[in-house]
Formats: C-alpha cells, sequence, structure tokens
C-alpha cells in the first residue's frame, strides 16, 4: 500500500487485529480493500494527500456484490449492509435514471472499491464471503 493509505489503515487496526488479506490499486484514483480477522476495511484517496478508511465488521455486511463494466474494464465490489429497520428517506438523485451519475456515486461510496479487473474483484468478494462465513460459524 502507499505510504499514506497504510498509516491510515493501521491507525483503523485494533489493537490485536491482524490483516488476512489485501487487494489495492495505485494511481489517482487509489483505492483499497483490507480484510482482517474481523472486518473489511476500505480506503480510498480522498485529496491529493489524504485518505479515507470505512470499516465494516463482518456482522454489519449482509453481502458483497460485484459490479461489473464492460468486457476489459474496471469492476467495481460494493460492501451491501443490512437493510434497516425503517426504510430511508429518499434524496434527491436516487431516482435518477443517469448511469453514469449512479456509477460515480458508488465510485465515491465508503461502502465500494474499484478494481481494474473482473477477475481481481471476483477474487476479493469471494475471499470477504469467505471470511464472513467464518465469523458467523458458531
Amino acid at each position: 500500500l502507499p505510504r499514506g493509505m497504510r498509516d491510515a489503515v493501521l491507525a483503523a487496526l485494533g489493537p490485536d487485529e491482524r490483516i488476512v488479506a489485501v487487494w489495492n490499486t495505485r494511481g489517482i484514483g487509489a483505492n483499497a480493500l483490507v480484510c482482517t480477522s474481523t472486518q473489511a476495511l476500505t480506503a480510498k484517496r480522498t485529496e491529493l494527500i489524504r485518505w479515507s478508511v470505512a470499516a465494516f465488521p463482518f456482522p454489519e455486511i449482509a453481502s458483497v456484490e460485484v459490479i461489473e463494466g464492460r468486457p476489459g474494464a474496471a469492476a467495481q465490489l460494493m460492501i451491501v449492509p443490512p437493510e434497516p429497520r425503517t426504510p430511508p428517506e429518499p434524496g434527491p438523485f436516487d431516482d435518477h435514471p443517469d448511469a453514469y451519475f449512479q456509477e460515480s456515486r458508488r465510485l465515491v461510496a465508503p461502502n465500494t472499491v474499484m478494481f481494474r479487473g473482473t477477475g481481481r474483484a471476483r477474487e476479493a468478494a469471494e475471499t470477504l464471503r469467505e471470511l464472513i462465513a467464518e465469523h458467523r460459524r458458531p
């Protein structure tokens, strides 16, 4: 991981938490999915030198989806939280018909990570699903 991203991820870890797997991209749109023994972390570049890290404990993940682009293009991995007990109020752009807008909104969402290849996104999703299943076993 780039140094700034690595520092942000390490700051988000618990004292005894260990990293199990990491997938990352570099460059302007750098982002990463970091799986630990208890949670999934997403790290994204928010500004030129700033990083944001979002934590998703395994019990709070309902599913993991891979959203594929056109063949050979990038893919997105989305961590889906459980359905809320009361539906949220609709936002001003929730029914926006523009697919480009919807994809752009996912790119900045803390629960979505962009991969340059569909294979890597599927591999990361499968590993994350396995970790979630292990965590749910009694």
